[in-house]
């Protein structure tokens, strides 16, 4: 009777430490899945969570859209009072353009390689001598790149033998596989707000800014374009993070590419629907930027249902043009509101759980003065702007690292030793 008690006893034991095992590996979200870690930077599970050394990653980071640009423009550039700032603030990532924007930067990696790589190599060093990952983004502006190709649009998107489409291939093998084991690169982005082009010649006026980029650009061949780009990138490195780079969907994003409609709004199946189209081929995080809180609920339901992640990649406030610095949230209504929306947004990320969110923009004074979105710290000229903006994002940041939720610096332990 003792030896039976005993075992009991034992066995109790023994699955009380199961639980309590089982219950450790789980956050307070939900997380249980198994990560083996293969690579370097941010890796998607098997059921859509962002995770960095093989746990669930949470962090605030920031647009730092020109970085490599400045440094390619001027090979004096010195970036590194930017990635120190950032340091300083403990921002774990920065969102770059590690390819193009315009014809004179894709004819600086045709015609002049070494110093194009050579500004790359220095903003990846960089930002390793930093400890901040980088989203990479290869083909921040499509047309450019067509059009310094002597091509079109749809030729990139779809013609597996158009100087376009050779040309992506290409630089996504030089680009990925130079960078494969560079700690610094946490994720690739294969373009900026692409889906916002799709049937763009049908949109009504009020719905965009009155720019047609190409009207015969279609979802089903931004499609084609996501699945090789994607599967591209994915043969040469097999652990890290893809995403597409897109926008919020607009909201009749289904009767826009089924019937060039801006009526019915999109449901929540069709929402799913939008997200497992702009996540076609080895695409595992879906991007979307400064969606509106309302629909946040909806976003996150659908990139979990569909075993995507889902990061924010630009956000901020509703702009108030205003580059008087006299002008502050403490005296100046419009001010105030810019700052209460973006605290809105921040609070809403925190809410549903969003993992990653990039605001626009981390010191683009050096490249746009005007850009009233630009949040100023000192490192261009000693300009401060947006710095209550600067202030939230380093809170949040450190009580993610208190909860244990931001392992940045256990990442970058464990690619030192």
């Amino acid at each position: 009777m003792k030896t039976t008690v005993k075992k009991m006893i034992c066995l109790i034991l023994a699955l009380a430490v199961v639980i309590a095992c089982f219950a450790a590996c789980r956050d307070e979200n939900g997380f249980n899945d198994k990560v083996e870690v293969t690579g370097m930077g941010l890796h998607v599970s098997e059921n859509g969570w962002i995770t960095l050394n093989g746990k669930p990653f949470y962090g605030f980071g920031f647009v730092f859209k020109d970085a490599f640009k400045m440094r390619l423009s001027d090979p004096s550039t010195d970036l590194e009072p930017y990635f120190a700032k950032l340091k300083e603030g403990g921002i774990p990532f920065v969102r770059i353009m590690l390819g193009f924007d315009t014809v004179e930067m894709v004819r600086k990696y045709t015609d002049e390689r070494d110093a194009f790589f050579s500004a790359m190599d220095y903003v990846v060093e960089t930002a390793k001598k930093y400890e901040i990952g980088i989203v990479a983004n290869l083909f921040w502006d499509m047309e450019c790149v067509a059009t310094a190709n002597w091509d079109n649009l749809d030729n990139m998107m779809t013609q597996d033998d158009s100087n376009a489409y050779k040309f992506c291939v290409k630089y996504i093998d030089d680009v990925v596989a130079r960078y494969k084991d560079a700690p610094s690169v946490w994720a690739w982005e294969i373009t900026n707000e692409a889906n916002l082009w799709c049937e763009v010649k049908k949109i009504p006026k009020e719905y965009t800014d009155g720019s047609i980029y190409n009207t015969n650009f279609t979802t089903e061949k931004l499609k084609q374009f996501y699945t090789y780009a994607s599967e591209e990138i994915r043969k040469a490195d097999p652990y890290r993070m893809i995403t597409n780079g897109d926008s919020s969907p607009r909201f009749f994003s289904k009767a826009l590419r089924e019937d060039y409609n801006s009526a019915p709004w999109d449901t929540y199946e069709d929402i799913v629907e939008t997200f497992s189209i702009y996540t076609s081929g080895s695409i595992d995080c879906q991007s979307i930027h400064t969606p509106y809180i309302s629909y946040l609920e909806k976003y996150t339901k659908a990139a979990r249902e569909l075993k995507k992640g889902l990061y924010v990649g630009a956000f901020s406030g509703s702009l108030y043009t205003n580059l008087d610095e006299s002008k502050t949230p403490e005296n100046d209504v419009y001010e105030a509101n810019e700052r209460d929306s973006f605290n809105a947004y921040v609070d809403a990320y925190l809410e549903y759980g969003i993992q990653m969110a990039a605001v626009r923009n981390f010191a683009s004074y050096a490249v746009d003065p005007e850009d009233d979105a630009s949040v100023e710290v000192g490192t261009a000229s000693g300009v401060f702007r947006n710095t209550y903006v600067w202030d939230r994002i380093v809170s949040e940041n450190a009580k993610l690292v208190t909860d244990g939720k931001n392992n940045a610096s256990e990442y970058w332990g464990s690619v030192r030793s």
